[in-house]
């Protein structure tokens, strides 16, 4: 509700002074590692948060941490303990008193411990995004570099979903990226209804972009007079293209799918020429000069826009043949249009054939054309 404008969003971006941020290990759950990673952070005269989130085995953990570290103080937090037991526990923890809390997830809000510095979480692929976001914010609260641990259990099958959040988590490494995090995982669980207990479904299937903008569109037509529907204003589609010509971000060029993919997405919310121009420029500032394949992806993204704010329908090239077909009849720019253009003839009320002269660079030619008519629209 808060990315489409439903709701206001207000997000904090300076970290605290001196802050650092929290180094993210995620690995098989192994033995010397957690024995090592312990001692290190009690060598350093700190503690350790080890989150175990079942109180029918956390005993267990419990008494496996005893024999990995026999000289340090342990003890064991959770919602089912005796309220005063939960709370001498955590008094004492709090006091410097004991070394290693092995806990639930109880400890996932609330606690402000500077000097608890190292967070292992046992079965992390069980957890949200969201909630091992925040079982993270509870290290790393002073000026000491923290260190947090998601261990998961040997020969275990991550799902797709749960490898998503893992991976979702060691990018997002930054001081102040909940808003990242958060959008990460509304993309990975879907959104349900806006409104309801429905709160998670499949925007994968038309992206978490498309999904904020309709989003967003529905937010203005309720909120404003522009309402489409009611001034007989809906948007067209976009522009069927049919020019046979090769485009694309292609490997030789890019090699990184991922980064592909954030380009195309970036190219495909363009509405203007200038916003094109910027995407172009980060391109080859970023990966060099476009080779052919790229600069035609970049023509057919213009041509697209102006063909779109010129509302036509379709352009397809046979041969020396341009066809473009508009949305609504030419009407009385009929006569205008076929003076512009030498051997442009109609085939029918919106549609316009027009004669290629240049052999070799077709597709700019058909760019100027567009920019023809556009101007011929604007007039």
């Amino acid at each position: 509700m808060a990315i489409s404008g439903i709701k206001d969003l207000c997000s904090i971006n300076s970290a605290p002074e001196h802050r650092l941020p929290v180094e993210t290990i995620i690995n098989e759950y192994d033995e010397s590692l957690i024995q090592q990673s312990i001692v290190d952070e009690l060598n350093r005269g700190g503690q350790v948060f080890f989150l175990h989130n079942r109180v029918q085995s956390i005993n267990i953990i419990h008494n496996q941490l005893k024999k990995l570290i026999p000289n340090a103080k342990i003890k064991i937090a959770h919602g089912q303990m005796n309220e005063n037991d939960l709370e001498k526990t955590m008094i004492s923890f709090a006091k410097r008193e004991i070394d290693i809390l092995c806990c639930t997830t109880i400890i996932e809000s609330g606690l402000d411990l500077p000097n608890v510095n190292t967070l292992i979480v046992n079965n992390a692929h069980k957890f949200g995004l969201s909630q091992l976001y925040q079982l993270r914010g509870r290290v790393g609260r002073s000026i000491k570099q923290a260190y947090s641990y998601f261990l998961i259990p040997k020969s275990t099958i991550l799902t797709p979903q749960s490898e998503k959040r893992l991976q979702a988590l060691k990018e997002s490494v930054e001081l102040g990226s909940g808003y990242k995090i958060a959008m990460r995982d509304l993309e990975i669980r879907g959104t349900g209804n806006i409104l309801g207990k429905e709160q998670s479904g499949h925007v994968i299937t038309i992206g978490l972009h498309l999904y904020s903008k309709l989003i967003s569109e529905a937010k203005k037509y309720l909120t404003t007079d522009d309402n489409p529907i009611l001034n007989n204003n809906i948007k067209n589609p976009l522009p069927i293209l049919n020019m046979d010509i090769k485009s694309g971000l292609t490997n030789e060029y890019i090699k990184e799918d991922k980064m592909k993919f954030e380009l195309y997405r970036q190219l495909s919310i363009c509405d203007q020429i200038e916003d094109v121009d910027k995407v172009t420029n980060n391109i080859t500032d970023r990966f060099g000069i476009m080779n052919q394949e790229a600069k035609n992806l970049i023509l057919n993204t213009k041509i697209q826009i102006l063909s779109a704010n010129i509302n036509i329908n379709s352009i397809n090239k046979n041969k020396n043949d341009l066809t473009i077909r508009f949305h609504s009849q030419i009407g009385g720019a009929k006569n205008v249009l076929l003076k512009s253009f030498n051997n442009a003839k109609l085939s029918r009320s919106n549609e316009i054939i027009i004669k290629l002269q240049d052999v070799n660079s077709w597709a700019n030619e058909i760019f100027n054309i567009l920019k023809k008519i556009e101007g011929i629209k604007n007039k």
